[in-house]
């Protein structure tokens, strides 16, 4: 099953999570260049393809502070 690295599984997930590229990639699956390489065109294995799974459904939810009214 080819790893579909578009918006809902990974790439929304960051926006979800708050989390930068390196640090997404570094906490799921000890590789900084994880995300970049997705973007490239990287196939994980189906190892990787379950770590990052349950990297983002164990995660929390996170709140976004709110934002600050202009005076």
């Amino acid at each position: 099953m080819p790893f579909n690295p578009g918006p809902p599984p990974i790439f929304g997930s960051l926006q979800n999570l708050l989390s930068p590229n390196t640090r997404f990639g570094r906490e799921a699956v000890r590789d900084p260049r994880f995300v970049f390489d997705l973007r490239n065109g990287r196939e994980p294995g189906r190892k990787v393809r379950d770590k990052v799974r349950t990297f983002i459904t164990s995660a929390p939810p996170v709140t976004r502070p709110a934002r600050r009214e202009a005076r």
